[in-house]
Parts: structure tokens; sequence; C-alpha cells
């Protein structure tokens, strides 16, 4: 879809930085910049209004996102749909999601610890009872808020937002590539999960989590 010519009125006066970030992030992971598209900075200048250094901001965090993918003298496109990065990002986020819950596991009080069980309670239930569609995706919901509440009680905001950026980037790739998540087995990584946390024992707990390196929870199903 092209990128909208319309300027909007009064727009350079009231959009920031963040603003600008926001409004970029949400053309991408609704279609309006579709997975591809060539973005320029005369484009994005004449849509938003404003001038071109907060757009190549929001380009560089987008792109460190991996939601943007450039080419120094060649191109700035919004990014494709690629089958290596479902696996790549699963990696990573493990990584993170372990570290948090080492953290989490001592730093929790006691009111948060009982949410936070909850929250994994609710998101496991939901994997046994989703039998697709909106269903399908009302667990996956709960498995994110859930997994970024943990990474919240660590306590290190860097950590919370790495799962915020890299958990977007892996969100758009399970839509562009039509992948289906095993929520069976997202269910039972859940509830090992909740047993560990429910003893504080943040090495177990890392452990469940290390398991989603490598593991077969995700399959890509792009269509020819």
């Amino acid at each position: 879809m092209p990128i909208p010519v319309a300027r909007e009125s009064g727009l350079r006066r009231r959009l920031r930085k963040e603003e600008v970030f926001e409004r970029m992030l949400e053309a991408i992971l609704d279609g309006t910049l579709a997975p591809g598209e060539r973005l320029r900075d005369t484009d994005l200048q004449e849509w938003l209004g404003v001038s071109r250094t907060p757009i190549r901001l929001a380009i560089v965090r987008l792109e460190q996102m991996r939601l943007i993918e450039s080419s120094p003298n060649r191109f700035t496109r919004v990014s494709r749909s690629t089958p290596e990065r479902i696996p790549q990002l699963l990696d990573v986020l493990s990584a993170i999601w372990a570290l948090a819950a080492r953290e989490a596991a001592v730093r929790m009080s006691a009111s948060e610890h009982v949410e936070l069980l909850g929250r994994l309670a609710v998101a496991a239930s939901a994997c046994r009872r989703a039998d697709g569609g909106a269903s399908s995706a009302a667990a996956i919901e709960a498995t994110r808020v859930a997994l970024f509440h943990l990474s919240r009680l660590s306590g290190n905001t860097l950590l919370a937002d790495l799962v915020v950026a890299f958990g977007t980037s892996l969100g758009y790739q399970l839509t562009l590539q039509g992948a289906r998540v095993d929520l069976v087995l997202l269910a039972r990584l859940l509830t090992a999960l909740e047993v560990a946390l429910h003893g504080r024992d943040g090495e177990a707990a890392a452990e469940v989590l290390d398991r989603l390196r490598g593991c077969s929870l995700v399959r890509a199903e792009v269509a020819a």
C-alpha cells in the first residue's frame, strides 16, 4: 500500500519524535506501510508533516527492532517475511526471559509473586483451551502479557524494553509468515514455569525458558 500523502493539519506543531515513532510503528504493524515498501524521507516528511530528524531517529529505532531494513546508499524499506528470523528472535527472547526470571524470583514482593503466578496460570489455561482463530490469538496475547510482566518484575528496565522490542518483531514475523504456534507445547512450558516460580526457583525457571531455544514451538507456513 502506498505511503499516505495527505498532510494532517497542525501535525508539525504537535508531533514530537516519540509520536513519529509510534505512528510509523503502528503503520508497519497494521499494514499501512507494507512489507518490502521503500521508505523515502521526503514521502515520510510529507505524510507526517515533520522535519527529517525525527523521521531518521524513528527509522533507527525501528531498524533495531528488525521492523525496517536498510542497505547504505541503496534502500530503506519495511522488513519482509524472513523465515529464519522467528527462531532467531525466540533464541534472543528466551535468553532475556531466563535472565529476568532469575532476577524476578528473588526481587518480587509477595503480592507481585501471586499476580505473576496468576498471569502464568491464565496464559497456560488459555493455551490449553484454544481451538484456533480468536481463541488462539487470545492465548498468545495472554502469554505475551505474562512474560512481559515477568521481565518487568526483574527490576531491570532495559530487559523489559528489549522484550517489548523483540516481542513486537516476533509478532510481526508470525503474522507475515502465517506461522502456527504449538499451543499445547506452550501450555506445558508455561505450567512448568509457573511451578518453578511458585517456589521462587529462578534457576529452574530459567531452564524452562531455555527450552525455547531451538524447539519446534513455531511452524512458519509461508505461501508460495
